[in-house]
């Protein structure tokens, strides 16, 4: 317990046989008043009652504890939780507390990208409406997961967001693999997405660049070739911006250093540029 930085603050104990007839001895609950009383902040709902005996699991519920959990051989039905042994007791709490951790880490995430960088997702919303209302087209790409966001996006503008308004242009770069493949072979790897740009791009159009840490080299020249070509670029990245931040018009920098945290707010993002769309071009 100590190793896990958990605090015993007290023991309590039955001093007295079967044969007295005490208030303290489980399932009586005595001493959980005893505790009580000494510790008037304990919450009962939040608490749990873990014991091996039908006894323990009686006591929980007679003292009105919020969570009990039997260990042994049997399954005790009165108990919230039961398990054979520690090892899977352990093991369950291991994962919900993974889950729970995921979650809080998420959340603070979250915070920290809608305290921080509001005004940069409303001007990456205002150049992406700005581009197809003009008839010009959005252009994306990214390695890996953030390949999956680029085809995510895309999709949500060539089908549909939420509103069933007319088809925008848009492709995602990370969907030809025979092109992919081909330049990779022939050029080079880092050149897949900007080959692409010089081919596919106008003037006018816009690139979407998706890169966790900002210095994936093929989003770097992807946004480059973008400049030259009159193209409007953003980048959704993490970290400290990387130096994909040089070519962007804007860069919306996710403030973590979490691959995941950054990823899933990088298609949150997405989504909200595509509400942004679905408001402003009705059809």
């Amino acid at each position: 317990l100590l190793k896990k930085d958990i605090k015993i603050e007290k023991i309590y104990y039955c001093a007295h046989s079967p044969e007295d007839n005490c208030n303290c001895r489980k399932p009586a609950i005595g001493m959980i008043e005893q505790a009580i009383m000494e510790y008037p902040n304990i919450n009962l709902d939040n608490s749990y009652m873990i014991g091996d005996k039908n006894s323990d699991i009686n006591l929980a519920i007679n003292a009105k504890i919020g969570n009990s959990i039997f260990i042994g051989k049997d399954i005790n039905l009165n108990a919230s939780l039961s398990f054979k042994n520690i090892k899977d007791t352990y093991e369950h709490f291991k994962i919900k507390n993974m889950i729970k951790n995921e979650f809080i880490s998420h959340q603070e995430t979250l915070n920290r990208t809608l305290d921080k960088l509001m005004p940069n997702i409303k001007d990456a919303s205002d150049l992406v409406i700005e581009t197809l209302k003009r008839g010009n087209k959005i252009l994306l790409c990214g390695n890996g997961g953030s390949a999956g966001d680029a085809q995510h996006i895309s999709a949500e503008l060539t089908g549909r967001y939420k509103s069933n308004r007319r088809a925008l242009a848009s492709i995602a770069l990370t969907t030809d693999t025979s092109a992919i493949t081909a330049i990779a072979n022939d050029f080079g790897y880092e050149f897949i997405f900007s080959r692409q740009v010089e081919a596919l791009a106008n003037t006018g159009d816009l690139l979407i660049g998706i890169s966790t840490s900002g210095n994936s080299q093929n989003i770097i020249l992807a946004l480059k070739k973008a400049k030259e070509l009159g193209c409007t670029t953003i980048g959704l990245s993490g970290k400290n911006g990387g130096e994909m931040q040089k070519s962007c018009d804007t860069n919306i920098i996710i403030p973590s250093n979490n691959t995941a945290r950054i990823q899933e707010m990088h298609i949150l993002i997405g989504h909200i540029i595509c509400q942004g769309v679905d408001d402003n071009i009705l059809r």
